[in-house]
């Protein structure tokens, strides 16, 4: 899936499930908690074989962020 593809489908999330799912990916990534992602986000991001690839570009994104190497506009 491209990234572009990726961040269109981000926007399905809207403001009330993004943050919850940057909440999710942080303690599913950073805390090595699970997380039900595939049956709490499968239905607004229209189909489960899309959330995986979400939450990875996400990961990716607060790697970047805490690196500090690069801006988002370089991501993209």
């Amino acid at each position: 899936m491209s990234k572009v593809s990726l961040y269109s489908k981000i926007d399905l999330l809207g403001d009330e499930y993004l943050v919850e799912f940057i909440n999710d990916t942080i303690t599913f990534y950073l805390k090595n908690k699970r997380i039900a992602f595939l049956s709490k986000y499968a239905e607004v991001l229209k189909g489960a074989y899309n959330v995986t690839p979400i939450r990875e570009l996400v990961i990716d994104i607060i790697k970047m962020c805490l690196r500090k190497e690069t801006s988002l506009d370089t991501y993209k």
